[in-house]
């Protein structure tokens, strides 16, 4: 009996799972087993870029007027309202978009 040689990939041994084709869209490539390719990814982002930003405007909309309303005409209380209504808006379009990316996937 011939002594085997060596593998001449590392594949076999990775314990990887390769799927040669996109869960999502069916395209042939090559990816490991659960991903989706770039085309489905970059999709996927820039849907969930475009939701996040509509939801994150209107609900940082709704919280201005109703700060405007509520708070009092002292300079600090608007500082600090102002603060408040840009980190809303940071803060509810990086979960809507992380939360879009997960269910779209």
């Amino acid at each position: 009996m011939a002594p085997l040689g060596p593998l001449s990939s590392q594949r076999p041994l990775s314990g990887i799972l390769i799927e040669h084709e996109c869960p999502r869209c069916g395209r042939e490539v090559e990816l490991p087993f659960g991903e989706i390719c770039s085309h489905c990814t970059r999709e996927i982002e820039v849907r969930a870029r475009k939701v996040g930003r509509i939801v994150a405007l209107s609900t940082t909309i709704a919280l201005a007027v109703y700060i405007l309303l509520r708070m009092p005409d002292q300079p600090t209380a608007r500082m600090v309202g102002g603060a408040s209504i840009l980190a809303w808006y940071v803060l509810t379009g990086l979960v809507t978009r992380r939360v879009l990316r997960e269910m779209l996937k």
